[in-house]
């Protein structure tokens, strides 16, 4: 999974990427309380070495005792293993409209202590197996991740499921959260590329949950308290909304048992989905300006309607912003704004997929005295590929990478996790990783240019400029 961050960074490197929406852009990956020793070092270096033989590897469904479902590959060439596992129907879209914010808090203090362990002594049962677990979120889910060594996956499972079940909530715990999370959004109103992006939200979701970050704000963290942490942990992390997602040196036999035996103490049953479809993209047709000063540059991040998952043009979309911005220095947009105009260092799309709703989104930062130019470039880029279309030698290019650079992208446990996450929360069936490329390769000409007269227009365009603003007398502000 990606490290980032505590705050969200608005470039991603998706621009190939189907792990929709997995890993939460606030704290994936992040550690906390852990410290480095010889075993540690042996773990990140085995972290790094390929599965060569992943994209092979056969996807076995194992059903525990008390009916929690896992996908495993099973890979027994290093002895470690990495989990991931989901919780849906638990993000930060589904916090209460007066504690924004709760779902990441509970991400942060379920480290803080767990059964008859405080922080610490949680911390150094951890550390005395080398085993790294975290917690995250993201709009849509509540996510747990966890790498061992499988020596220890029992006792790894059992930690992990501790802080699930038997969490501390303790005052000075609470408040020294609280008080992370309050600097850290005092560090985000800073920062360009988090305030484009809120800016951006904001303006595409309205008064939808989407239309809100997860880190909420200083009046909705101040309200949180033991309780409504108490409250989450019962009503939204439950048996029945779990998806599990194993690869590396795990037979089923062992995971079903720890399955069994860190996780019966969960809640049976599942939080009711209480997200409403979150409907057509605010139309754009302006800019938005977040007026930032002592900002070197503006950062521009842009967006249009999208295809869901499940929609049969899915994999034309897919396609389609390979196309045009995801291919980096050969995409469409980094050739206009990038290679010729010389406007910007990047520019890329991506699909912006969520349970409930799916944009195409892109970001380029330019020096603000050129970003009026490099808009007007965006625009011209998308209105010459509606009326004129992609080659064919674009599309065959594009299908080479995406189906050749595709095994390539599951060389390691924390990949292969990450992609069996997708194919259960999509619902993509246990034999996608054979099919996947099949779907990229049926994608004709014809398609892909029926879809980009469809998306691609210039008047639809949402764009955000944060920085300096583009026009002084004219801005306005999210």
């Amino acid at each position: 999974m990606r490290n980032i961050t505590a705050l969200p960074a608005l470039r991603r490197n998706r621009m190939t990427s189907e792990m929709e929406r997995f890993c939460s852009d606030s704290n994936c990956g992040k550690k906390q309380g852990f410290s480095i020793n010889s075993r540690h070092i042996i773990f990140i270096v085995l972290i790094f070495i390929s599965f060569s033989q992943a994209h092979a590897a056969r996807v076995q469904e194992v059903v525990a005792e008390n009916g929690i479902t896992a996908w495993l590959i099973e890979d027994h060439s290093l002895p470690m293993f990495t989990a991931q596992i989901a919780f849906r129907n638990a993000g930060s879209a589904y916090d209460p409209p007066n504690r924004r914010g709760l779902a990441l808090f509970v991400s942060r203090i379920l480290r803080e202590g767990a059964g008859e362990m405080d922080a610490l002594a949680y911390a150094e049962a951890l550390d005395r197996i080398a085993a790294e677990l975290s917690f995250n979120v993201n709009h849509d889910t509540f996510n747990l991740s966890l790498q061992s060594l499988s020596e220890h996956a029992s006792e790894a499972f059992h930690l992990s499921a501790l802080a699930l079940t038997r969490p501390r909530f303790e005052d000075a715990a609470l408040e020294r959260v609280r008080s992370k999370l309050l600097s850290e959004l005092v560090i985000a109103s800073t920062r360009v590329d988090y305030r484009a992006t809120e800016a951006f939200h904001q303006a595409a979701f309205g008064t939808h949950s989407y239309g809100k970050q997860p880190h909420g704000d200083k009046a909705s963290l101040g309200r949180i308290g033991k309780a409504d942490l108490s409250a989450f942990v019962h009503t939204r992390l439950r048996r029945g909304n779990i998806v599990v997602a194993v690869a590396g040196d795990m037979t089923p036999e062992t995971l079903k048992h720890v399955l069994d035996d860190a996780f019966s103490a969960l809640p049976a049953g599942e939080p009711q989905d209480t997200l409403k479809e979150a409907g057509p993209m605010a139309q754009g047709g302006h800019i938005i300006e977040v007026a930032m000063d002592d900002v070197p540059q503006t950062v521009v991040t842009f967006g249009l309607p999208g295809i869901a998952r499940q929609d049969e043009d899915f994999y034309t979309f897919f396609v389609l912003n390979h196309l045009l911005g995801g291919s980096g220095l050969n995409s469409r947009l980094a050739t206009s704004i990038r290679r010729e105009a010389g406007l910007t260092y990047y520019a890329y799309t991506y699909p912006d997929l969520y349970r409930h709703a799916a944009l195409l989104r892109g970001v380029f930062a330019s020096r603000s005295d050129e970003a009026g130019r490099a808009i007007g470039l965006l625009r011209e880029t998308l209105a010459k590929a509606a009326s004129e279309g992609f080659s064919q030698a674009e599309l065959d290019n594009a299908r080479s990478y995406l189906t050749g650079s595709f095994p390539l992208s599951l060389d390691s446990t924390g990949s292969l996790t990450s992609y069996l996450m997708t194919m259960q929360m999509e619902g993509l069936g246990i034999d996608y990783l054979d099919k996947r490329n099949a779907f990229i390769e049926a994608v004709t000409l014809k398609e892909i240019n029926n879809l980009t007269k469809r998306l691609l227009k210039p008047e639809n365009l949402l764009i955000v400029a944060a920085g300096n603003p583009l026009n002084k007398d004219k801005k306005e502000k999210p």
